[in-house]
């Protein structure tokens, strides 16, 4: 415990998601990542959009299962948790969820927290990704 305290800098008992997050940003230099053009341009309803790649630690702090995402947000402020971006690390691909908002126009985020201190949470997803109409893969063109 001392030693993952250590290497996370965390000052207390807090070895979280939050703690893992607030480290891996720190080292990427205070900015997520930035998500490719050519996937952004390939989804659904993300068009136009420039996406940041998060990391969200899915199940129990005992066996943590990492889970890629997007949000707007280049850091942790703001909605950092809703997402219609998750990245499937078996299939390669990255998924969208397409579902409709049920006032406007606009599409329905998924809650990585629904992830959280779950032993199954990535699992039951990538089922749901799999079989739910909602998400769809983005295929993006290869130039060749």
């Amino acid at each position: 415990m001392a030693e993952k305290r250590a290497l996370l800098g965390a000052p207390n008992n807090s070895l979280g998601n939050d703690a893992i997050r607030t480290k891996l940003l720190s080292d990427l230099g205070g900015s997520w990542e930035s998500l490719e053009p050519e996937v952004v341009d390939a989804t659904q309803y993300q068009q136009g959009k420039k996406l940041y790649v998060q990391v969200y630690m899915s199940g129990v702090s005992s066996d943590f299962v990492p889970v890629v995402y997007t949000t707007q947000n280049s850091d942790r402020s703001g909605n950092q948790w809703a997402t219609n971006l998750v990245y499937d690390d078996e299939a390669a691909t990255w998924m969208e969820c397409t579902q409709k908002h049920p006032y406007n126009d606009s599409r329905v985020g998924f809650y990585m927290t629904t992830l959280g201190n779950n032993e199954d949470g990535w699992e039951e997803l990538k089922d749901t990704m799999e079989t739910s109409p909602v998400w769809q893969p983005v295929d993006v063109p290869t130039e060749g």
